[in-house]
């Protein structure tokens, strides 16, 4: 890869979904047999994480029209904080995870690892797309400087994650606890077209942790989510309780879908560095 990192060489690993038809208007594509399951032959350390979606002519498409999410890791990703699993993860607006020096997501030959495209159509014309990805690691025989590996969690403001803003404002919210302690070093949200921010507060602290917002480059043209990305870390102890707040700007004249959640990346305080092997 032509990415440095003071942890060791960093190599690329690339995936390549088949193609898959998309209906206009539909929302939560995923076609049978479109989930890759793989292992890697030994340990490596996930530093970043890029989708792109193309289409039957092999050309780049908007992942704004096309892409829902895209999730990497070791488990079904699910919304149990008691759960550290492992993975990356992208949407339309978030299309690539780097994250920050020192951390990264450790994957061993034991784990059995999902790749899970989940494409939407918000053209008037049938689609015929497919996902790439890439992934930036650093093997365990290039290690060269210790990694602290981080875990996930999966939040959003309802269940099911896919619900519809009528027009005009609309603002979500749900709360949980986290079960271990530990600091947040990188966040991710997922949201759509008309979104406006997410929101993580500390209940027990009464202080904001983060909120991102959904910017735009031109009057009505979304581009880009902000995220979170620290060394240092938001510090929680096991018990404290947040709350997530997902935030909508309708301006049309009909309901339009919506999801609004954050994906966590955190290292356990009882957790100690990677060593090096040589």
């Amino acid at each position: 890869s032509s990415l440095h990192s003071p942890h060791g060489a960093v190599s690329k690993v690339e995936l390549r979904s088949d193609l898959t038809t998309v209906e206009t208007g539909e929302l939560a594509h995923h076609a049978d047999g479109m989930e890759i399951d793989f292992r890697f032959a030994e340990e490596v350390w996930i530093l970043g994480y890029k989708t792109e979606i193309y289409d039957d002519d092999n050309q780049i498409l908007s992942d704004e029209n096309y892409l829902c999410h895209s999730f990497l890791g070791d488990q079904f990703v699910s919304q149990d904080p008691n759960q550290n699993f492992k993975g990356v993860f992208t949407d339309s607006f978030t299309r690539q995870v780097r994250l920050p020096e020192g951390f990264a997501v450790k994957m061993t030959p034991t784990d059995t690892i999902q790749w899970m495209q989940m494409f939407l159509n918000r053209t008037s014309q049938v689609a015929e797309v497919g996902m790439t990805a890439e992934l930036e690691v650093i093997r365990k025989k290039d290690l060269k400087k210790p990694l602290r590996p981080v875990y996930n969690t999966l939040r959003s403001v309802q269940l099911p994650h896919l619900y519809y803003v009528l027009p005009g404002r609309d603002t979500r919210d749900s709360t949980f606890e986290m079960p271990h302690d530990g600091r947040i070093h990188y966040m991710n949200a997922h949201i759509h077209p008309y979104g406006e921010s997410v929101e993580l507060y500390n209940l027990t602290l009464d202080e904001q942790v983060w909120k991102g917002t959904l910017r735009t480059n031109a009057p009505g043209k979304f581009e880009t989510m902000d995220y979170y990305s620290s060394q240092d870390g938001y510090p929680f102890k096991a018990g404290e309780r947040f709350r997530l707040t997902g935030s909508y700007n309708n301006t049309t004249d009909e309901q339009v879908d919506a999801m609004a959640g954050v994906f966590m990346f955190y290292a356990l305080d009882e957790e100690q560095p990677s060593a090096p092997t040589n």
